[in-house]
């Protein structure tokens, strides 16, 4: 969610996950179908035409990746973790 408040990945290149699986609903059970609008829709927005299924999922490793390395800098601790769900 971090990343899709920053918009769309633009010209960030994606993350190479060859040989490297993927599950969406590991992360995101019940909410997966949620998610997915939400990265299209930010997606969307910026490429101004519709993406495929592929792409999407393409686009929500991304943004994994992104948010991932934005939470990376912010949290060394599980103190920061509870800061940061407070912040929100």
């Amino acid at each position: 969610m971090k990343s899709l408040e920053d918009g769309a990945l633009g010209d960030v290149p994606l993350p190479d996950q060859d040989g490297q699986e993927f599950n969406a609903y590991t992360l995101t059970g019940e909410l997966t179908e949620l998610l997915l609008a939400l990265v299209r829709s930010v997606e969307e927005q910026s490429t101004h035409e519709p993406l495929s299924d592929e792409e999407v999922m393409a686009r929500v490793r991304g943004h994994i990746h992104r948010g991932v390395g934005m939470l990376s800098v912010r949290v060394r601790a599980p103190a920061d973790l509870l800061m940061l769900a407070r912040a929100s």
